[in-house]
């Protein structure tokens, strides 16, 4: 259980940072920095979900869920962002994955690293950084 808020939704209160991950992994976020004296100091980025053609090219070469051993359907999944863009990545084919909404939470709340593998498929890595098995 986290016990410090990163974030805070106007009207909701304040979210924890695995909350915040889920949200902005599969929405616009706008980040807005306030100096001192309540004036506006930065604005950041907003930057679009994976859909259309980004969405269709992440769903033809994964084909199902890429989580190891699951083979949920594209109609079941999400395209995660690898690179989370809210800590820099890009909205772009080659940086999503397709995960089921399953297995989407299960690494935001487990906080699992996934990267290429040198042979072009994916590893999951577990926070205490054990390898989780390969994906099929």
């Amino acid at each position: 259980m986290e016990r410090f808020a990163v974030a805070q939704i106007l009207g909701a209160g304040t979210v924890p940072a695995s909350v915040l991950a889920r949200l902005a992994c599969d929405s616009e976020l706008t980040r807005v920095v306030f100096g001192a004296r309540s004036q506006v100091i930065d604005v950041g980025r907003a930057e679009r979900t994976f859909t259309g053609p980004r969405r269709r090219a992440v769903i033809a070469r994964d084909q199902t869920c890429r989580y190891p051993t699951c083979t949920a359907p594209p109609a079941l999944g999400e395209v995660h962002h690898v690179e989370h863009w809210a800590r820099g990545g890009s909205t772009d084919a080659n940086t999503g994955i397709l995960l089921c909404r399953y297995h989407h939470d299960v690494v935001h709340r487990s906080r699992i690293e996934i990267g290429r593998s040198p042979t072009g498929g994916w590893t999951f890595t577990a926070r205490d950084g054990a390898m989780l098995p390969r994906a099929a």
